[in-house]
């Protein structure tokens, strides 16, 4: 059954994987690769379970940790045009990315 959790939610940073144990979406990565690793696990989650990450606006406590994760797990990036293409300027991201126009499903969602 899939689940919300907010792993992160401050001006330091802001994070929320929706998904099941095995399989879901990240919204925002606004921290380092360790503390977000370290609050999935808490929740029984793993990094691996992230399938592909939606970044809702540019501020750094949403996109801090990004370039990092998507090295490590190769889940594309998906935003609108624009905070698209600021991220790939600021080479926040390390992989496969999507601009948002329509409808996508991810993991079923």
């Amino acid at each position: 059954m899939a689940r919300i959790y907010p792993l992160f939610s401050s001006s330091k940073g802001n994070s929320t994987y929706i998904g099941t144990k095995t399989e879901g979406i990240l919204i925002d990565d606004g921290v380092s690769f360790s503390r977000l690793k370290k609050a999935m696990e808490i929740n029984g989650l793993t990094p691996d379970a992230i399938k592909a990450v939606f970044v809702t606006h540019e501020h750094s406590d949403h996109t801090k940790g990004l370039a990092v994760l998507t090295k490590k797990i190769k889940a594309p990036v998906f935003a609108q045009s624009l905070t698209l293409e600021y991220l790939l300027n600021s080479g926040a991201i390390n992989g496969d990315y999507c601009e948002i126009k329509d409808g996508t499903d991810i993991c079923g969602m």
